[in-house]
């Protein structure tokens, strides 16, 4: 159906977050249909965002391309003004997701600890995965000082 590699793996991303909660999604309410930049729900941004996330971290490119070719950039931040705010955003959970598995990120410059809690963790939603799960990780994963200055760069709250 597509020559985009994106594409495919951000499928690919859905899988692989449905077995490391051991074939269970969260359901994603509002979801159809779902933007990069636009808000739909925490579930819809959650399960979205990190296959986003998935596809643009083993690409080493931060873009989502789509099935018909169109590329969106996942760089955004506060000023970023065509995007919606929040952890509603698929973009700003996948951009966010991003960079705290950047090399000088404080997730120790992957995704692998990550990928342990939600192994063992599983979260309904970006904000359950940052301030409920990520402290139980073992050691924990932080969410303050650089973690919590990501989340705020990307306009998701962490209250």
């Amino acid at each position: 159906m597509t020559d985009s590699e994106h594409f495919v793996l951000h499928e690919a991303g859905h899988w692989f977050q449905w077995q490391l909660y051991k074939r269970h999604l969260p359901e994603a309410t509002h979801c159809a249909p779902h933007y990069v930049e636009r808000r739909s729900s925490t579930t819809c941004a959650w399960t979205e965002g990190f296959a986003d996330a998935t596809a643009a971290y083993v690409l080493g490119d931060r873009r989502y391309v789509d099935e018909s070719g169109a590329a969106t950039s996942l760089e955004n931040d506060a000023t970023t003004p065509e995007w919606d705010p929040g952890d509603e955003v698929q973009g700003r959970v996948g951009s966010s997701l991003l960079d705290l598995w950047a090399k000088d990120g404080p997730d120790g410059g992957d995704w692998k600890r990550t990928l342990r809690l939600m192994a063992t963790e599983p979260s309904d939603d970006f904000r359950e995965y940052f301030t409920v799960d990520r402290p139980k990780a073992s050691p924990p994963l932080t969410t303050t000082g650089a973690a919590a200055d990501i989340l705020t760069g990307h306009t998701i709250s962490t209250r």
